[in-house]
Order: structure tokens, then C-alpha cells, then sequence
């Protein structure tokens, strides 16, 4: 696998590491500026050609500081996949610091034949660092189109006392580490089940809470942990299974 065309601008890198999954190009996204805030903005677009392959992950985790004036730091993800392409979109972890805003979006463009999945997680603060996230604002867009119709829509809105709403049961529980994901592809069935059977809750030792839906043969999953630790392991355990190919080196798992 090789890249046909690269471009890159101001604080956004690339680079290509050699990949040790077969048949797979290693994508490494890097943004010099060490992080974002209020009035940033970071855009991100990849195609994959028919036939293709690459997991596209970050270099290291992403951190969105505290907005002094309340404007949001922007983050675009446009991404297409060619047919019987193969796109992983891995991120490592974003975090999000004490009155910081964040919108994202993440837009997908799907051939019939494409497999796509996308996992990404979220720190509210450092447990190990004694961060508390009080206050803030985090808007996260999904949209997956498969040729030209809308097959996945998710939307996420947590504004003003982000602290009390991860405390509530039906959101988190007190957890302050989180994942999302999407899966659209073949076999939905099978990688449903194989991320609902990775140890959670009381089996795991973690602190893990996960779950896996399917509509239309797209599989949504979500995850919250205790800690980033715990969900780094969930994350990599689900991502073998789902997946069926370990991490990239990146992440050091």
C-alpha cells in the first residue's frame, strides 16, 4: 500500500511507520501544536482507493485546554472508502481539560462494498493527575453515508456542568473515560457478539461498562471505564475481536 497524493499545512503531520499487519498501510496523524483550544481549527481528509487498506491512528493522545473565552476548538474528519476498501479510524485518546469547548465532526463516505470501523475515546481529565472536568462543552457529530444514503447518525451534547452529567446512572456512572464506536461492514452479527464478549463490569477487574447495537446492519458500541488505563485495554481487546488485527505500534499495547 502506498499513498497516491499527501497534503499537509501548518501544525498537521503525516507520517507512514512501516505496518506489521499484512496487506495494510499505517497512517499517523501529528499535530505539532501539542493540542487545541478556543478558535483552533483541525481538519482531517482520507480517502481510501477500491481495494485498499490503512489504519489511520494519531501519534499520540490529543488534548483540548481550557477556552478563555468560551469559543470552541473545531475539529473536521472527512473520510471516504473506495470499494472492498478497509478503513479503521483509531484515534488515541482525546483529552479534555477543565473548561475547554470541542466540536467534532466525523463524516464518512461508503462504496457498497466498503468496511469501515471507527472507535474513539475520550478522557474527561487525568485520574492519575487528580483532573476534575467541571465545566465545559463537547459536541461530537457522526454521519456514515453508504453510496450517497444515510445509513448512521450519532450525536453527542455535553454542556455547562459536565462533572454532574457523567454522574448520572444513564450516562456514566461517575466514569470519566469513554469510547464510542461504528462498525459498518460484513458480517455485523459476528462483530457485534465479539464486542459484547469482551470481559466487562465485574469480570473485567476494570471497571469496564460496554455495549453493542445493531440497526440495519450497522453496529454501534459504547464503552466507560474508570480510568484510561482500563479503557485502553477494553479498546484493545475489542478491537482485536472486532477487528481481527492487534493496534498499531503507536500505542504501545
Amino acid at each position: 500500500m502506498r499513498p497516491l497524493r499527501l497534503f499537509q499545512a501548518g501544525a498537521a503531520k503525516v507520517r507512514l511507520p512501516k505496518s506489521y499487519a499484512p496487506n495494510r498501510a499505517d497512517v499517523t496523524l501529528i499535530n505539532t501544536a501539542g493540542g487545541l483550544t478556543g478558535g483552533d481549527r483541525f481538519d482531517v481528509s482520507v480517502a481510501i482507493a477500491d481495494g485498499a487498506a490503512a489504519c489511520v491512528t494519531t501519534q499520540a493522545c490529543e488534548k483540548i485546554y481550557r477556552s478563555l473565552d468560551g469559543e470552541a476548538a473545531v475539529v473536521g474528519n472527512v473520510l471516504s472508502v473506495g470499494e472492498d476498501g478497509r478503513l479503521a479510524w483509531l484515534p488515541q485518546e482525546t483529552i479534555f481539560f477543565d473548561r475547554a469547548a470541542l466540536r467534532r465532526g466525523l463524516t464518512v463516505d461508503l462504496a457498497p462494498s466498503a468496511t469501515f470501523l471507527a472507535l474513539e475515546p475520550m478522557l474527561f481529565g487525568r485520574a492519575a493527575m487528580g483532573e476534575v472536568v467541571r465545566q465545559g462543552s463537547f459536541r461530537d457529530a457522526w454521519t456514515l453515508r453508504r453510496d450517497g444514503r444515510l445509513i448512521f447518525a450519532d450525536r453527542t451534547d455535553l454542556a455547562g456542568d459536565i462533572a454532574a452529567i457523567l454522574d448520572r446512572p444513564g450516562v456514566a456512572r461517575g466514569a470519566w473515560a469513554y469510547a464510542a464506536g461504528v462498525y459498518a461492514g460484513p458480517d455485523p452479527e459476528r462483530v457485534r457478539d465479539a464486542i459484547r464478549a469482551v470481559p466487562q463490569g465485574p469480570d473485567s477487574g476494570d471497571g469496564v461498562t460496554a455495549g453493542a447495537s445493531m440497526v440495519r446492519d450497522v453496529v454501534s458500541f459504547r464503552c466507560v471505564a474508570r480510568d484510561g488505563f482500563a479503557l485502553r485495554r477494553w479498546i484493545g481487546e475489542a478491537y482485536r475481536a472486532a477487528w481481527d488485527e492487534d493496534l498499531p505500534r503507536v500505542w504501545g499495547c
